[in-house]
Protein backbone atom coordinates (compact mmCIF):
# COMPACT_ATOMS: atom_id res chain seq x y z
CA UNK A 1 0.00 0.00 0.00
CA UNK A 2 1.65 3.39 -1.23
CA UNK A 3 0.98 6.25 1.25
CA UNK A 4 -1.18 9.64 -0.23
CA UNK A 5 0.85 11.43 2.73
CA UNK A 6 4.02 12.80 3.39
CA UNK A 7 6.99 11.44 5.87
CA UNK A 8 8.49 13.30 7.41
CA UNK A 9 11.42 12.32 10.36
CA UNK A 10 10.07 11.52 13.56
CA UNK A 11 9.70 14.77 15.35
CA UNK A 12 7.66 16.28 12.34
CA UNK A 13 3.51 15.77 12.96
CA UNK A 14 1.33 15.97 9.77
CA UNK A 15 -2.69 16.70 10.11
CA UNK A 16 -4.39 14.53 7.43
CA UNK A 17 -7.31 17.04 8.14
CA UNK A 18 -5.86 20.76 6.62
CA UNK A 19 -2.79 19.25 5.41
CA UNK A 20 -0.17 21.19 7.59
CA UNK A 21 3.32 19.86 9.18
CA UNK A 22 3.17 21.04 12.81
CA UNK A 23 5.57 20.72 15.74
CA UNK A 24 3.57 18.93 17.74
CA UNK A 25 -0.42 17.86 18.40
CA UNK A 26 -2.05 19.56 21.59
CA UNK A 27 -3.15 17.60 24.51
CA UNK A 28 -6.80 17.23 25.88
CA UNK A 29 -7.15 19.66 28.34
CA UNK A 30 -8.43 16.83 30.96
CA UNK A 31 -5.63 14.72 29.72
CA UNK A 32 -4.46 13.38 33.37
CA UNK A 33 -6.09 9.82 34.20
CA UNK A 34 -6.70 8.93 37.73
CA UNK A 35 -4.79 5.15 38.57
CA UNK A 36 -8.07 3.93 39.01
CA UNK A 37 -8.81 4.66 35.07
CA UNK A 38 -5.64 3.00 33.97
CA UNK A 39 -5.84 0.02 35.40
CA UNK A 40 -8.79 -0.27 32.46
CA UNK A 41 -6.45 0.26 29.64
CA UNK A 42 -8.93 2.31 27.99
CA UNK A 43 -8.72 2.25 24.33
CA UNK A 44 -10.16 5.40 22.46
CA UNK A 45 -9.07 9.30 21.72
CA UNK A 46 -5.13 9.84 21.82
CA UNK A 47 -5.37 11.87 25.00
CA UNK A 48 -1.61 13.67 24.63
CA UNK A 49 -1.87 14.04 20.44
CA UNK A 50 -5.76 15.32 20.47
CA UNK A 51 -5.81 18.61 18.85
CA UNK A 52 -3.84 20.47 15.86
CA UNK A 53 -2.67 23.79 16.54
CA UNK A 54 -3.57 24.77 12.95
CA UNK A 55 -7.36 23.17 12.32
CA UNK A 56 -7.87 22.06 15.93
CA UNK A 57 -9.17 18.85 14.38
CA UNK A 58 -9.33 16.26 17.06
CA UNK A 59 -7.59 13.03 16.53
CA UNK A 60 -10.57 10.62 16.35
CA UNK A 61 -11.52 12.91 13.00
CA UNK A 62 -8.36 12.50 11.63
CA UNK A 63 -8.09 8.43 12.06
CA UNK A 64 -11.66 8.28 10.80
CA UNK A 65 -10.28 10.57 7.83
CA UNK A 66 -7.50 8.04 7.44
CA UNK A 67 -9.56 5.02 7.84
CA UNK A 68 -12.60 6.20 5.41
CA UNK A 69 -9.89 6.84 2.73
CA UNK A 70 -7.84 4.27 3.05
CA UNK A 71 -10.18 1.92 2.91
CA UNK A 72 -11.94 3.20 -0.27
CA UNK A 73 -15.13 4.58 1.41
CA UNK A 74 -15.25 7.94 0.64
CA UNK A 75 -16.10 7.68 -2.78
CA UNK A 76 -19.08 5.32 -1.31
CA UNK A 77 -20.62 8.34 -0.12
CA UNK A 78 -21.51 9.91 -3.59
CA UNK A 79 -25.44 10.32 -4.13
CA UNK A 80 -26.04 8.91 -0.05
CA UNK A 81 -27.47 10.25 3.04
CA UNK A 82 -25.75 10.41 5.91
CA UNK A 83 -26.75 11.08 9.51
CA UNK A 84 -24.11 12.64 11.55
CA UNK A 85 -24.70 12.65 15.54
CA UNK A 86 -22.30 15.01 17.62
CA UNK A 87 -21.04 15.97 14.18
CA UNK A 88 -17.37 16.81 13.87
CA UNK A 89 -17.35 19.37 11.60
CA UNK A 90 -13.40 19.51 10.55
CA UNK A 91 -14.01 15.71 9.65
CA UNK A 92 -17.38 16.88 7.56
CA UNK A 93 -15.83 19.88 5.95
CA UNK A 94 -12.91 17.92 4.52
CA UNK A 95 -15.14 14.58 3.26
CA UNK A 96 -17.74 17.25 2.42
CA UNK A 97 -19.26 17.07 -1.42
CA UNK A 98 -22.65 18.41 -2.68
CA UNK A 99 -23.85 14.83 -3.65
CA UNK A 100 -23.86 13.79 -0.31
CA UNK A 101 -27.27 14.71 1.57
CA UNK A 102 -26.04 15.62 5.14
CA UNK A 103 -28.00 15.57 8.06
CA UNK A 104 -26.65 16.91 11.44
CA UNK A 105 -27.94 16.30 14.79
CA UNK A 106 -27.37 16.56 18.35
CA UNK A 107 -29.42 16.60 21.62
CA UNK A 108 -27.85 20.13 22.01
CA UNK A 109 -28.05 21.90 18.80
CA UNK A 110 -27.13 25.49 19.83
CA UNK A 111 -23.60 24.22 20.73
CA UNK A 112 -22.92 24.32 16.54
CA UNK A 113 -23.94 28.21 15.91
CA UNK A 114 -22.06 29.58 12.70
CA UNK A 115 -20.95 25.79 11.50
CA UNK A 116 -21.31 24.89 7.84
CA UNK A 117 -23.90 23.05 7.86
CA UNK A 118 -27.28 23.38 10.07
CA UNK A 119 -27.72 21.20 12.94
CA UNK A 120 -30.83 19.93 14.45
CA UNK A 121 -31.91 18.64 17.93
CA UNK A 122 -31.78 15.18 17.01
CA UNK A 123 -31.58 12.42 20.12
CA UNK A 124 -30.27 8.51 19.05
CA UNK A 125 -32.65 7.05 21.31
CA UNK A 126 -35.60 7.94 19.22
CA UNK A 127 -34.73 9.02 15.16
CA UNK A 128 -37.85 10.65 13.50
CA UNK A 129 -36.64 8.93 10.37
CA UNK A 130 -38.59 6.05 8.52
CA UNK A 131 -37.60 2.76 8.49
CA UNK A 132 -34.63 1.73 5.91
CA UNK A 133 -34.04 5.26 5.20
CA UNK A 134 -30.00 6.41 5.97
CA UNK A 135 -27.07 5.20 4.09
CA UNK A 136 -24.38 6.04 6.75
CA UNK A 137 -24.46 6.67 10.03
CA UNK A 138 -21.44 8.46 12.05
CA UNK A 139 -21.74 8.21 15.69
CA UNK A 140 -18.02 8.84 16.71
CA UNK A 141 -17.48 8.53 20.07
CA UNK A 142 -21.23 9.18 20.45
CA UNK A 143 -22.97 5.97 22.22
CA UNK A 144 -20.54 6.27 25.76
CA UNK A 145 -23.00 9.55 26.32
CA UNK A 146 -25.62 7.79 26.03
CA UNK A 147 -27.98 6.07 29.28
CA UNK A 148 -29.94 3.59 26.91
CA UNK A 149 -27.35 3.00 24.46
CA UNK A 150 -28.56 -0.41 23.53
CA UNK A 151 -32.04 1.47 22.13
CA UNK A 152 -29.47 4.03 20.28
CA UNK A 153 -28.11 0.71 18.60
CA UNK A 154 -32.14 -0.77 17.46
CA UNK A 155 -32.90 2.73 16.05
CA UNK A 156 -28.99 2.90 14.33
CA UNK A 157 -30.19 -0.41 12.35
CA UNK A 158 -33.88 0.45 12.05
CA UNK A 159 -33.15 3.50 10.25
CA UNK A 160 -30.14 2.19 8.17
CA UNK A 161 -31.10 0.88 4.37
CA UNK A 162 -30.00 -2.79 3.91
CA UNK A 163 -26.20 -2.16 2.66
CA UNK A 164 -25.70 0.77 4.85
CA UNK A 165 -23.46 1.28 7.57
CA UNK A 166 -22.58 3.16 11.27
CA UNK A 167 -19.41 4.23 12.49
CA UNK A 168 -19.63 3.29 15.98
CA UNK A 169 -16.08 4.79 17.50
CA UNK A 170 -16.06 4.50 21.31
CA UNK A 171 -13.60 4.27 24.14
CA UNK A 172 -13.92 0.54 25.50
CA UNK A 173 -11.74 -1.40 28.05
CA UNK A 174 -10.26 -4.30 26.62
CA UNK A 175 -9.53 -6.00 29.81
CA UNK A 176 -13.41 -6.14 30.85
CA UNK A 177 -15.53 -8.76 29.52
CA UNK A 178 -18.44 -6.49 30.32
CA UNK A 179 -19.00 -3.01 31.31
CA UNK A 180 -18.33 -0.79 33.95
CA UNK A 181 -21.59 1.57 35.14
CA UNK A 182 -23.43 2.03 38.33
CA UNK A 183 -26.80 3.95 39.02
CA UNK A 184 -24.92 6.05 41.89
CA UNK A 185 -22.15 7.38 39.59
CA UNK A 186 -24.48 10.29 39.15
CA UNK A 187 -22.96 13.63 39.43
CA UNK A 188 -20.83 15.15 36.99
CA UNK A 189 -17.19 14.37 40.15
CA UNK A 190 -18.65 11.00 40.29
CA UNK A 191 -18.46 10.36 36.87
CA UNK A 192 -14.85 12.30 36.18
CA UNK A 193 -13.80 10.25 39.04
CA UNK A 194 -15.19 6.68 37.18
CA UNK A 195 -15.68 7.03 33.90
CA UNK A 196 -13.09 9.52 33.10
CA UNK A 197 -15.19 12.44 32.02
CA UNK A 198 -18.57 14.12 33.36
CA UNK A 199 -20.90 13.34 30.42
CA UNK A 200 -19.80 9.95 29.73
CA UNK A 201 -21.97 6.89 31.49
CA UNK A 202 -20.14 3.65 31.48
CA UNK A 203 -17.03 2.21 30.95
CA UNK A 204 -17.60 -0.16 27.86
CA UNK A 205 -16.39 -3.46 28.35
CA UNK A 206 -15.86 -6.19 25.21
CA UNK A 207 -19.20 -6.84 25.37
CA UNK A 208 -20.39 -3.93 23.31
CA UNK A 209 -19.05 -5.98 20.36
CA UNK A 210 -21.60 -8.61 21.46
CA UNK A 211 -24.23 -5.62 21.77
CA UNK A 212 -24.11 -4.38 18.01
CA UNK A 213 -24.10 -7.12 16.87
CA UNK A 214 -27.16 -8.50 19.34
CA UNK A 215 -28.84 -5.18 17.55
CA UNK A 216 -28.94 -7.33 14.15
CA UNK A 217 -25.61 -5.21 12.84
CA UNK A 218 -22.80 -6.85 11.16
CA UNK A 219 -19.53 -6.08 12.64
CA UNK A 220 -16.30 -5.53 10.79
CA UNK A 221 -13.39 -4.33 12.73
CA UNK A 222 -10.30 -3.09 11.01
CA UNK A 223 -7.26 -2.17 13.16
CA UNK A 224 -4.80 0.33 12.65
CA UNK A 225 -2.18 -1.73 12.16
CA UNK A 226 -3.57 -3.71 9.20
CA UNK A 227 -5.51 -0.93 7.26
CA UNK A 228 -3.40 1.68 8.01
CA UNK A 229 0.37 0.15 8.64
CA UNK A 230 2.06 3.08 6.31
CA UNK A 231 0.66 5.73 8.43
CA UNK A 232 2.53 6.01 11.66
CA UNK A 233 0.54 7.26 14.46
CA UNK A 234 2.56 8.99 16.32
CA UNK A 235 3.22 11.33 12.52
CA UNK A 236 -0.42 11.52 12.18
CA UNK A 237 -1.41 11.97 15.84
CA UNK A 238 -3.47 9.42 16.28
CA UNK A 239 -3.93 6.20 18.31
CA UNK A 240 -2.78 3.25 16.74
CA UNK A 241 -4.78 0.81 19.60
CA UNK A 242 -7.96 2.33 18.13
CA UNK A 243 -9.89 0.26 15.44
CA UNK A 244 -12.36 1.25 12.83
CA UNK A 245 -15.73 -0.05 14.34
CA UNK A 246 -18.16 -0.36 11.04
CA UNK A 247 -21.49 -2.01 11.84
CA UNK A 248 -23.22 -2.96 8.60
CA UNK A 249 -27.41 -3.70 8.07
CA UNK A 250 -27.13 -6.54 5.62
Amino acid sequence: MTSNYPYFVEEKKYCAICENEVPSFLPWQDSKSSEFLRQFEIVGSDAQNFSCPVCMCHDRERHLYLYMKTLGLLEGLKGKKVLAIAPEMNFLKKIFRPDINFICGDLHPELYANHFSPVLKIDLQKLEFRDNEIDVVFANHVLEHIKHYKVALNEIYRVLKPGGYAVLQTPFSPVLSDHFEDDMIDSDELRIKFYGQNDHERIFGMRLFDDISAAGLQLSIYRHDEALADFDSQVYGVNKRESLILARKM
